[in-house]
């Protein structure tokens, strides 16, 4: 009878905590969920301090969310302010391994004129290693507008991916 009882404890709280498992995944998925849904929201505000704000709840996100990254990507593309361009450059950096973020961050080399962004972006590619900046760079170490500073850095990234 004991065995028994014991048996029947044993059961009910492995069936409890169960339970609160299911339910903390639950809470997590809803959190990441509300999380995306305020990074999408900010990121079309008219002030560059909520698209900042926007940039860092992007970053919170665990998995790769497509919505975010092409956010991210239009940010760092087109945004009228340069911080908020670095930010979003940074935060697709933990995306390096997807191949639509290392396209993005190869297409933004071949037109960014700022140099705090060329060296971001160049950052990013070499330490993801991506083969596909080698001619984008070569190319940039060729212009005359590209500032010095900038070519050591690409001379730099070059002989770590080369």
């Amino acid at each position: 009878i004991i065995a028994t009882i014991a048996l029947i404890v044993g059961f009910t709280f492995f069936f409890q905590q169960r339970g609160l498992m299911k339910e903390m995944v639950a809470l997590e998925k809803e959190y990441h969920q509300l999380n995306k849904m305020v990074a999408l929201s900010l990121i079309k505000d008219q002030s560059a301090s909520k698209r900042l704000q926007a940039v860092h709840h992007a970053t919170s996100l665990l998995e790769q969310d497509l919505d975010v990254i092409e956010a991210l990507i239009d940010k760092m593309q087109h945004d009228r302010h340069v911080n908020v361009r670095l930010a979003a450059a940074s935060a697709l950096a933990r995306f390096s391994d997807n191949t639509i973020v290392t396209t993005a961050l190869v297409d933004a080399l071949k037109t960014e004129q700022n140099s705090n962004m060329q060296i971001e972006i160049i950052q990013i590619l070499v330490n993801a290693q991506e083969k596909k900046a080698v001619p984008v760079m070569q190319r940039l170490l060729r212009r005359k507008n590209v500032l010095p500073y900038v070519k050591e850095q690409i001379n730099a990234g070059l002989n770590q991916i080369i």
